[in-house]
């Protein structure tokens, strides 16, 4: 059975992501304080979840998310290369709910960073994922929703929003992990939701 690394498995996604794949690979877990040099992280593919994302309750620095976004990116890459991991995948998503700002920046230093190891020879997978829809999420859709019922100024525009599942997400993975990655762009391509905002709240208002 082939071991998959995956960094911020305690989050959302990652939660989910155990779950849906924990059949098919023995799956090691790094969190902060983790180190990658350990022993125990000898394998074969590594799914970097790990990363500082916008919050409304607090805004980060430039610094926070390159330190998290960026400088870890690094390690995890640098490890991948040393041990000659297979396959490295880096989830990215450039959210319709967050303007041009520090975190979109580090995401794009973040991506400048596997192009670097591409160069080199490590098979580095970015893949950009659409507002993500896990098992224990109420959906944009609800949110916005539940505002508008308790009163809460809300501004709803008519945009396009693409989701896609976790256990959507999982199957990709799994199809880059395999070396499949002709059957992991079509499950990618299947699988995305897409509708009018505007449109959806108002069927359940």
């Amino acid at each position: 059975m082939k071991k998959i690394l995956i960094t911020g498995s305690r989050g959302r996604i990652g939660t989910d992501l155990k779950d849906f794949l924990k059949n098919d690979y023995e799956i090691l877990e790094f969190e902060k304080g983790d180190e990658l040099s350990d022993d125990k992280f000898k394998v074969n593919s590594v799914i970097h979840l790990a990363a500082l994302t916008p919050k409304k309750e607090k805004k980060f620095s430039l610094k926070e998310y390159i330190e998290t976004n960026v400088e870890l990116t690094k390690k995890v890459l640098f490890y991948s290369s040393k041990n000659n991991v297979k396959t490295v995948i880096i989830p990215t998503s450039w959210s319709w709910m967050f303007k041009l700002g520090n975190y979109q920046y580090s995401k794009i230093l973040q991506e400048k960073v596997a192009q670097k190891y591409r160069d080199v020879g490590l098979n580095v997978i970015t893949i950009e994922f659409p507002e993500v829809i896990n098992k224990g999420y109420k959906g944009i859709i609800k949110i916005l929703a539940d505002r508008i019922k308790n009163k809460q100024e809300t501004v709803v525009d008519s945009v396009n929003i693409s989701t896609m599942t976790t256990e959507a997400i999982a199957k990709v993975f799994s199809g880059f992990i395999e070396g499949e990655a002709e059957k992991a762009n079509n499950v990618y391509k299947n699988s995305i939701n897409v509708f009018d905002l505007y449109e959806e709240v108002k069927k359940i208002i």
